[in-house]
Parts: C-alpha cells; sequence; structure tokens
C-alpha cells in the first residue's frame, strides 16, 4: 500500500515541498511509523504461523501414540 497508493500520491501532489517545517516532519512521521507498523506485522504474523505449526504437528505426534496405546 505505501509502494502503490501513498507515495505515487506525495510525489505527484508534491506533498510537503514549500509547505511548513511542521507538515514536512508529520508527513515523515507518519511515513516512518507506517513502515514500522508493517515490520510489526509481518513479525506477529510469523509468530503466529510458527504457533499454528507447532500446535499442528504436536496434534500430529499425540495422535500417533494415542494409536500405538490401542
Amino acid at each position: 500500500m505505501l509502494a502503490t497508493l501513498f507515495f505515487p500520491a506525495v510525489i505527484r501532489d508534491d506533498f510537503g515541498k514549500g509547505s511548513s517545517m511542521t507538515y514536512q516532519v508529520l508527513l515523515w512521521m507518519l511515513i516512518v511509523m507506517y513502515v514500522m507498523l508493517t515490520f510489526l506485522n509481518f513479525y506477529w504474523f510469523s509468530r503466529m504461523a510458527k504457533g499454528v505449526i507447532k500446535a499442528l504437528s504436536k496434534d500430529k505426534s499425540k495422535a500417533v501414540e494415542t494409536d500405538k496405546k490401542k
């Protein structure tokens, strides 16, 4: 979204050029926070995916052990 929507809009509309310093700082803060949030989302998704894989692999091993005991 950042690469396809936000940056082209900033370049096309010349946001931040000729504007006050406050506006430019807020624009850069927005970009930095968006990038940080994106990396945080990737991090938590990878943690959840590892947890799901771990949970599914435990269930298989428990099912095999249960079948062996019968």
